[in-house]
């Protein structure tokens, strides 16, 4: 569990103006959680319009270049590179988190055995539900499913989509050392 909420990074990426009212919502949902954290980073993914764009309309985080690899995998390690934090979180650039989430995952690191945690990833439907889509395949959209475990346990893999994890709502701690392996970015 971290010391306190200054131990606590949170690591948004992103990449296109055109999620701008999504990204704006995700980090004003980091913002007003009950544990704060103790920084907000913002990677912009090898746009210099959308880094200015940023730099110059949103107070109260920090904010960098990706400097690896194009994509999410360099960005997230971007951030990692930058962040204080001794457990650093992840939340994408078009999720809302719920007002205790820092709090909720936080409280995970109680049992020092643990590296990481994750939440549910709840659709945001733009219109309704399709009546179609059984929660059972909430997977196929990067989303919590019906019949993932309802309380904590260990899991061999997370939520997999096109071939990458989908960590919407992921955090782990930093070794004691402050290292940590990047994430493979091919």
């Amino acid at each position: 569990m971290a010391q306190s909420a200054q131990d606590i990074s949170v690591i948004i990426c992103t990449y296109t103006e055109n999620r701008w009212n999504e990204f704006i919502a995700a980090v004003r949902s980091v913002q007003q959680q009950t544990l704060p954290p103790g920084e907000i980073i913002v990677v912009v993914d090898h746009n210099q319009d959308l880094l200015k764009r940023v730099q110059e309309n949103v107070p109260g985080v920090v904010v960098v270049g990706n400097i690896e690899a194009h994509g999410l995998s360099g960005a997230r390690n971007s951030g990692i590179a930058v962040a204080k934090g001794q457990i650093v979180t992840f939340l994408d650039d078009d999720a809302l988190a719920s007002p205790d989430w820092l709090m909720m995952l936080n409280e995970a690191f109680s049992d020092s055995k643990v590296l990481g945690a994750g939440g549910p990833v709840i659709p945001l439907w733009l219109d309704n539900e399709p009546s179609w889509l059984p929660e059972e395949f909430h997977w196929v959209v990067g989303c919590t499913y019906l019949g993932l475990p309802q309380t904590i346990k260990i899991i061999r893999n997370g939520i997999v989509h096109s071939g990458t994890a989908t960590v919407a709502s992921l955090c782990f701690s930093l070794p004691a050392t402050g290292q940590c392996a990047p994430s493979r970015t091919s």
